[in-house]
């Protein structure tokens, strides 16, 4: 009997003790998921900060790209309104040009002289003349930017982002 007590005294201390030790193991749990949340929300944070980051990059790139443009713009349109003038612009002396009455259309001839027009194959060389000048006066534009319209559809930046978000946060989920 006394066996018996000191054998049931014992179990009831191995209970206790490992009673408290599941109880330190369960707060240890608790802490370290604490820790992992917290930094899965740094992590996600950091993630959206990054993201909003290449957006702001990716608008003031474009931005400049419009800048750049309108001073390539500007560059030509100075440049070729400067050359039109040292080429049409009036010699020392010579008289104004009459101003056009304000009942005449834009790009009618104000002199009563017959415009002659010489035809070959059935187009008149004047319009020939006008391309000639007018492919003269502006450089050949660029080719677009834009994707074709065979290459698929458009691409949608908000689209891209949701999906980069959506692959963030799964990647996050596995991770934990």
């Amino acid at each position: 009997a006394r066996d018996m007590k000191l054998l049931q005294k014992e179990r009831d201390l191995l209970q206790a003790r490992a009673e408290s030790l599941e109880a330190d193991l369960q707060r240890e749990r608790g802490l370290h998921r604490r820790e992992l949340r917290k930094k899965a929300k740094d992590v996600h944070e950091a993630f959206e900060e990054l993201a909003h980051s290449r957006e702001q990059i990716r608008e003031l790139k474009l931005h400049i790209r419009q800048l750049m443009d309108e001073l390539e713009a500007s560059s030509r349109y100075v440049s070729s309104s400067d050359r039109i003038r040292s080429t049409y612009g009036r010699p020392p002396g010579s008289r104004p040009r009459p101003s056009v009455p304000s009942g005449a259309r834009y790009g009618t001839r104000q002199d009563p002289l017959p415009r002659s027009r010489e035809t070959s194959r059935g187009r008149d060389t004047s319009s020939r003349e006008r391309e000639r000048t007018t492919s003269q006066r502006y450089p050949p534009s660029r080719p677009s930017s834009a994707p074709s319209a065979r290459s698929g559809p458009r691409f949608d930046p908000t689209e891209y982002v949701r999906a980069k978000r959506e692959r963030d946060r799964m990647l996050l989920e596995r991770a934990r």
